[in-house]
């Protein structure tokens, strides 16, 4: 009777702790899709703030948008941009800024374009594209007049893999990012 007894709050404590671990975990993991939300959020409202206060032809002056550019990166390292484009309604790139050589080429035929045209803002999956590393783009829709752009950058995915680990608990946790058809955003450990 003793041991049964025994048994019986055994398994109890078994099941209370392991649903406190489950718990534990859904609010980390819930907390760090917050996170993620903001950071995000952030990058969004921060472009979209730079064509409501910069016109089509104020953001195509090469030294216009090279300055913002270095002031936003000097002001915050952990804003991850890697380059700034201006992109017009025709798709071409009108104004680049960063370490490639990305001006003249033309976006009309990627899907990003016209979703961004479209919705308005855009936010991609991490992919390689022309850079050949990992990142991901935001782009937002600017209006001057008529006339419809779009102010994109890169964002380092590293910085967002840095957000990420955050979240990783102990040496045996782990956090990640998949998009919905199941493809890693962020790196396992």
């Amino acid at each position: 009777r003793g041991v049964l007894l025994g048994g019986a709050i055994y398994d109890q404590f078994a099941r209370a702790h392991e649903n406190r671990i489950e718990d534990q975990i859904r609010l980390l993991a819930n907390s760090q899709s917050n996170a993620v939300e903001v950071f995000l959020r952030e990058r969004i409202t921060l472009l979209s703030m730079m064509v409501e206060t910069h016109d089509f032809d104020e953001l195509s002056r090469q030294e216009v948008l090279s300055r913002l550019f270095e002031t936003l990166n000097r002001r915050n390292d952990m804003l991850g941009l890697v380059d700034l484009g201006v992109i017009d309604s025709s798709g071409l790139h009108v104004s680049y800024v960063g370490p490639f050589n990305l001006k003249g080429f033309n976006y009309e035929q990627q899907p990003w374009f016209g979703e961004a045209m479209t919705k308005g803002t855009y936010v991609s999956d991490v992919y390689l594209g022309f850079r050949l590393f990992p990142h991901f783009i935001i782009a937002v829709r600017g209006r001057s007049g008529e006339h419809q752009w779009i102010l994109r950058a890169t964002i380092d995915s590293e910085v967002f893999n840095r957000l990420v680990r955050t979240a990783q608990a102990g040496r045996m946790g782990d956090a990640f990012i998949i998009n919905e058809n199941g493809i890693f955003q962020t790196k396992p450990r």
